[in-house]
């Protein structure tokens, strides 16, 4: 089969699938150990694919805090940003670690990184003689788009290609 029918049945599938309605979805959370009643979150890219309760789906995305997150809502599934379900990203300190005097990026910050453009609740460390904002988001292989009061951020990965299966690094 020729790569452009290939294509135009990948495509059909996927419509297909969309157009199906969600499966039923479990009454409590997945997480062995949880039990909390109101599993209603699942992640687009985690593998299993399994529904778990909002304290499991931010817990389980500190590393991972730009994944997509579907919402099911009667027979409905919404794709939302972990920003909207309150995920906050502290940089200057270890993931699952607070700072005890935060700055707040601006309210629009937002990220590009290979799982898209992602509007990001980001915590700079305000400890006495923590980096700058710009150096704190270089230390999480982050470019800022400029030195003071970034707005946005480049991940490196973007910068530097998606490793040696990827594109590279542009050079002259």
């Amino acid at each position: 089969m020729d790569p452009a029918q290939l294509a135009i049945n990948a495509i059909h599938e996927i419509e297909v699938e969309l157009a199906r309605p969600p499966p039923s979805i479990p009454k409590v959370c997945t997480i062995v150990g949880c039990n909390y009643r109101g599993a209603k979150y699942r992640c687009t890219v985690c593998f299993p694919y399994k529904f778990v309760c909002l304290s499991c789906a931010r817990c389980h995305h500190l590393h991972n805090p730009f994944h997509w997150i579907e919402v099911a809502s009667g027979n409905k599934i919404r794709v939302v940003s972990l920003k909207s379900l309150g995920m906050r990203i502290q940089l200057g300190h270890s993931v699952a670690d607070t700072c005890p005097l935060p700055i707040a990026a601006d309210a629009n910050f937002r990220i590009c990184n290979a799982h898209g453009v992602h509007e990001a609740s980001v915590d700079y460390c305000g400890c006495n003689g923590a980096p700058s904002h710009a150096q704190q988001l270089l230390s999480h292989r982050f470019y800022p788009n400029r030195d003071v009061s970034p707005t946005y951020a480049v991940a490196f990965e973007l910068a530097y290609g998606f490793g040696p299966n990827g594109f590279g690094p542009i050079s002259s």
